[in-house]
């Protein structure tokens, strides 16, 4: 199979994300900051002539993929796999509520590293190996549909904690060294191999 281009990219910001305030599967719009985020990526889309839209069906995401990819006449295509990781009993919460409900040494571990699955398991968040199974179902789905087969160069729309559980398999290391932010960019190949399905580009081009 010849390898596909994928930009992935994490949605704009929400008044949640702003507050410091969990979302996980929740569904929280986007906010005005969030929009000019996701409309400013138009020229990049435009100049990697994308020719596919893949989103998560969560709405932040949805709004921007849709404001990010506005002008190329392309639908898009939403799938589940590829919404927020589920943080269980934490969703919903901001920093003082996580600290309140369970200690400051939790909170502040939290807000300092990207815990593990053993640290998380006692909040019934979902494990890092299936976040990673369902959005490269999501991404296998898209370029084996019909809609999707003709496909070479794929915007995708999704959530902090699932790009950063995607570049951590792709580059085999747990300390990414920063956030994901939102409304950057991350460029990918999509292989198709049972093995190695995806792996990340050398560099972004960007616009001239």
């Amino acid at each position: 199979m010849t390898p596909r281009s994928i930009y992935l990219f994490r949605h704009g910001q929400t008044d949640w994300n702003k507050e410091g305030r969990i979302q996980g599967h929740l569904d929280v719009p986007l906010n005005e900051l969030g929009r000019f985020q996701a409309a400013r990526l138009r020229p990049l889309f435009r100049h990697l002539e994308i020719q596919g839209v893949l989103s998560s069906d969560l709405s932040r995401a949805q709004e921007s993929a849709r404001l990010a990819c506005e002008g190329l006449h392309l639908p898009v295509h939403l799938d589940s796999g590829l919404r927020e990781v589920d943080l269980g009993k934490l969703q919903g919460l901001n920093a003082a509520e996580i600290e309140q409900t369970f200690g400051a040494e939790f909170s502040q571990t939290l807000r300092s590293r990207t815990l593990t699955d053993e640290e998380l398991a006692f909040l019934s968040s979902e494990k890092t190996d299936v976040v990673v199974t369902r959005a490269f179902h999501a991404l296998a789905r898209f370029f084996e549909s019909n809609h999707g087969a003709s496909v070479h160069r794929l915007a995708v729309a999704s959530h902090g904690g699932v790009i950063r559980r995607l570049l951590q398999h792709v580059l085999g290391t747990e300390n990414l060294g920063s956030w994901i932010t939102n409304g950057t960019v991350y460029p990918l190949e999509w292989t198709g191999s049972s093995s190695t399905p995806l792996r990340l580009q050398s560099s972004l081009p960007l616009p001239r």
